[in-house]
């Protein structure tokens, strides 16, 4: 079905038919499109069919059901497609039914819609048959990530249908407390098998439990969290260490705790020798913040990673926040990333730490904090040697216990690495690091692919050439075919100034060809590629990606882009979530903070765009530039982050370089078969290339949903519990 449409065909309420687009635009409150208008008089089976596409915005398709005495809701997945095809109930007295779309924003076409009446044998053979499908054609691992088992397929076809339905590319997002119940909770069987585990691994290792005090914690924060641990599902008795630094909370721990021969009590100042005391061998710290309640199975999950991981040093997990009125927000982290948690201490203060390391390092425990810790094992340990569980093992209570960053505590860290940067706070939340640039500056060559569009060129020049405040560099216009007077004026007016040079590259379009040409050409030690449809924001841009390219093993440095109508168009990829690659945060409101405040914050990531990209010419040759052969067009950027990142370097996302980005404004769309043809054959060549880095992005999260990179809860986990 062709879904352009020359004119509107349905009726859609809140939402504008945009002639030229051939699409619907939503106005405040989403898009409503009626289907029907009369009182049912007996219940009924039924079916929506249709065809949605989405070219902005974040659907969220849901029946309403009008009735007297309350309404029904019945959430809608739609496939990536666009295909819509749901089995419903109508209730006696329904009134009115009608189709919502969106929340918010959102810019869509709809195909012709059907209601189609069923019986009920008709109503359960297409619910049978969808659950049988995925069944068939699905891994017994993601039938088990997602819940849908064959007795729940005997039990109930209704719960099941839904489960499969939560799967698809547009589908409702399930509430925190609807993902808690069916991926967080223990079952009893759960706990027996967590409990024989738990056996076998105490005699392997054993622990240093320290529970330390924060700025502002309270006598009913120790013993939240001592009541938490003596909880936790484990054969041996726990030895807990409390490190308390005020007198009366001391007092007052050791008046109610004295008999309890498994919490020892030391205060800071005086007592922090006793735990560098050697431990037997395979011992390991655990620490966790006065406040933070740890889940039953969090002590046989760090366990059981110490004894599949040998050769780790510090483990840390995912955890949940609860807020003064009470909402639950998960936080579901990356893996080890270290530029995020200078910016942020993304981990937050529960960490397990060897021992062995503790005692090499002579750690002074008078002065543990969380943040801290993290910096040190920055310090410490390879990127390979701190583990991430991606699952949520402890929770706080945000409202009594504020997200404490100090950047003392950072500069102090750079300074133990001899980083030169500047560190500045605009956000309670965030850290900015501008890192300083060597001396003398590298020249970097920026090179710029274009074909005519004088107009776009011209704002993209003007803005480069006056704006960047960093000095030390060249402008190298790689000529497309242009053939337009206007164009050739334009490069002749921009030679004029002595860093700008043109180039001319008369072959067929290919933007990694075009590239790979232009770099041989550049007189730079640091290229960047850079799109002719971008406008600098920030003067400083270049000097920001620059100094953070020049950090110990980073490879690749991308900034943030924005729309023309400042939302943000690019903070980062991902890899895998979207089928392929796509944005973190596309459409964002250009401030906000995003998921994690990670459109805000640097951090290590799997790729950024060459739309603005900046790396070293030397590792651009080694590895043999980006791939002309296989990725003429797209995700040659994407490719070439990844082999950089295998031959071990760091790919980094800096938010503080800002530029615009009029996106595809010089190439277009790929809105024909030859074009598509092209787009079908990259996307599968980068699938059987980078299947395993498709499959989990390090610097995502397996809980999130994959269907696009939106940090949405996933209805099927990939997450696989060691106690199953």
């Amino acid at each position: 079905m062709d879904l352009k449409l020359s004119k509107p065909v349905l009726h859609v309420d809140n939402a504008v038919w945009l002639q030229e687009s051939g699409s619907w635009q939503t106005l405040n409150g989403g898009a409503v499109v009626p289907l029907e208008n009369h009182l049912h008089q007996q219940p009924v089976w039924a079916c929506v069919r249709g065809n949605i596409k989405i070219f902005q915005g974040d659907i969220n398709a849901k029946l309403v059901l009008q009735r007297d005495t309350e309404n029904s809701y019945y959430p809608l997945p739609v496939t990536f497609k666009g295909t819509l095809l749901e089995v419903f109930y109508i209730p006696i007295g329904t009134t009115s039914i009608s189709l919502h779309l969106f929340k918010g924003k959102g810019q869509f076409v709809v195909g012709e819609l059907k209601l189609e009446y069923l019986s009920v044998w008709k109503a359960y053979w297409r619910m049978i048959r969808r659950v049988g499908l995925y069944m068939i054609r699905s891994r017994a691992v993601e039938r088990r990530q997602a819940g849908v088992s064959l007795y729940m397929f005997l039990r109930s076809i209704n719960t099941c249908y839904k489960r499969v339905g939560e799967l698809r590319a547009y589908a409702p997002e399930l509430t925190f407390a609807q993902w808690q119940q069916r991926f967080m909770q223990l079952s009893g069987s759960d706990c027996r098998l967590i409990s024989n585990k738990s056996s076998t691994l105490a005699k392997q290792l054993t622990w240093k439990i320290i529970v330390y005090q924060s700025q502002t914690a309270k006598l009913s924060d120790f013993l939240l969290t001592v009541t938490s641990l003596r909880q936790s599902i484990w054969p041996s008795p726990i030895n807990i260490t409390l490190m308390i630094s005020d007198e009366g909370i001391f007092d007052a721990l050791a008046l109610q705790l004295t008999k309890d021969s498994d919490i020892t009590l030391l205060k800071s100042a005086e007592g922090s020798n006793d735990l560098l005391v050697g431990g037997p061998v395979n011992c390991w710290c655990w620490f966790i913040r006065a406040g933070i309640a740890v889940e039953p199975h969090a002590l046989y999950w760090f366990s059981d990673q110490i004894a599949k991981n040998p050769l780790s040093k510090a483990i840390y997990s995912d955890h949940l926040e609860i807020d003064d009125n009470g909402t639950f927000l998960p936080k579901f982290k990356p893996d080890w990333n270290i530029e995020f948690e200078r910016s942020t201490h993304y981990v937050g203060d529960v960490v397990v730490i060897s021992f062995d390391e503790i005692e090499r390092h002579a750690l002074n425990f008078s002065k543990i904090h969380g943040q801290n810790l993290m910096l040190n094992c920055i310090e410490w340990f390879s990127i390979e040697q701190v583990l991430h569980i991606p699952s949520i093992l402890w929770r706080e209570s945000v409202g009594n216990e504020p997200l404490f960053l100090s950047e003392i505590l950072l500069s102090e860290h750079l300074l133990r690495q001899g980083v030169e940067a500047s560190v500045s706070k605009e956000l309670p939340q965030v850290i900015n690091l501008k890192y300083l640039i060597s001396k003398p500056e590298p020249l970097v060559s920026v090179i710029i692919p274009t074909r005519d569009m004088p107009d776009v060129l011209n704002a993209c020049l003007t803005s480069l050439l006056a704006l960047t405040t960093y000095a030390h560099f060249e402008v190298l216009i790689v000529d497309n075919g242009s053939v337009l007077a206007e164009t050739a004026a334009l490069f002749s007016q921009f030679e004029e100034d002595p860093r700008v040079k043109v180039l001319s590259y008369n072959l067929p379009f290919n933007y990694s060809a075009i590239n790979n040409f232009a770099v041989n050409h550049a007189k730079g030690s640091i290229i960047c590629l850079l799109n002719n449809d971008t406008e600098i924001i920030t003067p400083d841009w270049l000097d920001v990606m620059v100094g953070q390219l020049q950090q110990p093993d980073v490879g690749v440095v991308g900034c943030k882009l924005f729309f023309s109508d400042g939302t943000v168009q690019h903070a980062g990829d991902a890899v895998g979530p979207g089928g392929c690659a796509d944005h973190f945060h596309s459409g964002l409101e250009g401030d906000a903070p995003g998921y994690m405040y990670r459109a805000q914050a640097t951090m290590d990531l799997s790729a950024v765009t060459a739309a603005c990209l900046v790396t070293f010419k030397s590792l651009f040759n080694e590895l043999g530039g980006l791939n002309q052969k296989n990725l003429s067009v797209a995700f040659n950027d994407v490719d070439y982050c990844l082999r950089v990142r295998k031959a071990g370097y760091r790919v980094v996302y800096s938010p503080l370089a800002k530029l615009y980005h009029h996106e595809s404004i010089s190439r277009g769309k790929d809105d024909n078969p030859v074009k598509q043809r092209r787009a079908r054959s990259e996307v599968d060549y980068m699938r059987q290339v980078w299947s395993k880095q498709l499959e989990a992005d390090p610097f995502y999260n397996p809980n999130l949903s994959y269907a696009r990179p939106d940090f949405k809860l996933s209805a099927a986990p990939k997450v696989d519990k060691p106690w199953l």
